[in-house]
């Protein structure tokens, strides 16, 4: 397993996003106790609790952010052809956004929704590392049908479903316009399932797309509730099995388990992947960098093996300080993988 090449050559995926803005802070058990959002997990709050947050946190940074940008970036930043679709508002927080996604290596394919703000999301950092985030809805929320041409399909290969962009009826229309339309012109699908909250509100949503999708990445918590499979034995059997035989459900699955590492199951096998070895502070991001990561690999003409190591390299890094950025001494790393493979 750890020898087979996914894809030969070079894949381009199409995301679409809720871009925005993050805030990161570090604080104690009882802030997050102060809010009904589950400990570790995302949702949408008030104006009010948002407004509550800005009062009682000190915010440590801020940074463009959102699951399917973090994934957006990691394939980027490895060399792969990305373009990231979303709504911003015109504001002085989408044109940051706009400039620093641009400057990261994404393809950016934005509008502007005027009078609108730009979505905020504040994600509070607790000392047990878990990070529980809050969304204050803005122009990212107003996505439609309208606001995207299928036809920007016939540029890439590869159409990312997001577990996020179920919000509202508009968006579960527009996502699955844009799986037919892609699915229509000869293009794979990939399906980000992102957070288990997307499980909980989006699954019925979810599962139908996943069953037509090429790669699909989730985390343990978000597969088990997916499937009711809370023994992880069986479940790592029935997703095996659905990468299994001449015509399987899916290519590959990816399967995240934080300290335990990674597997992926292709051809009804598993390869494992070992986690990152270091000083762990903060793991915003770290299932949609690793997504990204064994993505790049996968698509792009490396080994399984490969696309492990560079995920290791990049999520290790990713995870060992505060936010969604990648350090400078993590190229040199990538770069050795790369000639190495």
């Amino acid at each position: 397993m750890a020898d087979v090449i996914m894809h030969h050559g070079n894949a381009s995926m199409l995301i679409s996003a809720h871009p925005l803005m993050e805030m990161y802070a570090r604080v104690d058990d009882s802030v997050v106790e102060r809010f009904s959002v589950p400990k570790g997990e995302s949702n949408i709050v008030s104006r009010e609790v948002f407004n509550e947050l800005e009062r009682i946190v000190e915010v440590d940074r801020t940074s463009p952010a959102g699951s399917s940008c973090n994934t957006a970036l990691a394939y980027a930043y490895l060399g792969g052809i990305v373009t990231l679709f979303g709504i911003v508002g015109d504001d002085k927080a989408g044109r940051i956004y706009r400039e620093e996604i641009s400057s990261q290596g994404v393809q950016l394919k934005t509008t502007v929704r005027k009078g609108h703000p730009t979505s905020k999301l504040y994600t509070l950092i607790t000392p047990d590392h878990e990070r529980t985030m809050y969304l204050s809805m803005g122009a990212s929320h107003t996505l439609t049908v309208n606001d995207i041409k299928p036809s920007l399909m016939d540029k890439h290969d590869y159409y990312a479903v997001n577990g996020f962009l179920f919000a509202n009826p508009d968006q579960v229309i527009f996502t699955n316009m844009m799986v037919g339309e892609s699915l229509r012109r000869g293009k794979g699908i990939i399906t980000l399932i992102a957070n288990p909250f997307c499980v909980r509100v989006n699954g019925h949503f979810l599962k139908p797309i996943i069953d037509r999708s090429e790669y699909v990445s989730g985390n343990i918590e978000e597969y088990s509730n997916l499937y009711n499979m809370h023994d992880k034995s069986e479940l790592r059997k029935y997703l095996a099995s659905r990468t299994a035989g001449e015509t399987p459900i899916n290519k590959a699955i990816i399967l995240t388990m934080g300290r335990e590492g990674a597997i992926i199951f292709h051809h009804g096998e598993e390869f494992s992947v070992p986690a990152a070895e270091c000083n762990v502070v903060d793991t915003t991001g770290a299932g949609d960098f690793f997504a990204g990561s064994v993505l790049y690999g996968m698509l792009n003409g490396y080994t399984l093996k490969a696309a492990g190591e560079l995920a290791r390299a990049v999520v290790g890094d990713l995870i060992s300080h505060i936010g969604c950025t990648l350090s400078p001494e993590v190229r040199a790393k990538v770069d050795a993988i790369k000639m190495g493979a």
